[in-house]
């Protein structure tokens, strides 16, 4: 095959580039598949969640006593994703403590996806304050699982909450023990929800509360002892 000698001097050229990027390279490390643009992993107790966007839970959490395994503070527009791993607290020997599971405070428009997991070991459950547009929720068939010793569910939101596919055990000897505190509040939709294992005692034990809420949806809502 015949080139002229400007196609010869320019091939020449590119090999020799070619060859001192080859001689220079290294090989990438095998690192497990790449994070997915958007997505922050949730791998410890005591994360601080205060920028928008999802967060995914990528294992099971052990936290230790007076240890809140997640916060959700100051920020908007949250997916919390719990991918069906277990959250595991320490119950302190005073139960007035007050050590919680997952609190959010001051976020609006916030989502916790609890199909398939399990938080316990607390004695509040979730505590939200200050949190329109909250939903708590698992799936038909994969409820999300919250067992605590004084309150499973606590809300001051001051708006829209939904509480969807709960499995909401309290199971303690504490002051009033309650599975689903909700106050101050426009709309509850509560459906397909269990709390069971109230205590029984002198002191008031309630299923659910409901304080200064002005319209409730309630759908497939059982409360057992």
């Amino acid at each position: 095959v015949f080139m002229s000698k400007s196609t010869s001097l320019f091939l020449a050229v590119v090999f020799v580039c070619l060859a001192f990027v080859l001689s220079r390279a290294q090989a990438l490390p095998i690192i497990g598949p790449l994070p997915v643009p958007g997505v922050s992993a949730i791998t410890a107790c005591g994360f601080a969640i205060t920028k928008p966007g999802t967060y995914d839970l990528k294992n099971d959490l052990h936290c230790g006593l007076g240890i809140t395994a997640i916060s959700i503070t100051n920020t908007s527009n949250v997916n919390l994703r719990l991918n069906g791993h277990k959250i595991q607290g320490v119950i302190p020997s005073n139960p007035f403590l007050g050590v919680i599971g997952i609190s959010v405070t001051n976020a609006p428009t916030i989502t916790i996806h609890g199909e398939g997991a399990t938080l316990t070991g607390f004695t509040q459950g979730i505590v939200a304050s200050n949190t329109p547009h909250l939903t708590i929720a698992g799936l038909n068939g994969q409820n999300f699982t919250i067992q605590a010793t004084l309150t499973g569910i606590s809300a001051n939101t001051g708006d829209n909450m939904a509480l969807n596919y709960l499995d909401v055990g309290v199971a303690g000897t504490t002051f009033q023990p309650t599975g689903i505190a909700v106050k101050s509040l426009s709309t509850l939709t509560l459906s397909h929800a269990s709390v069971h294992g109230l205590p029984k005692g002198p002191a008031p034990v309630y299923g659910v509360y409901l304080s200064r809420v002005n319209n409730v949806t309630s759908t497939a809502l059982t409360i057992a002892d």
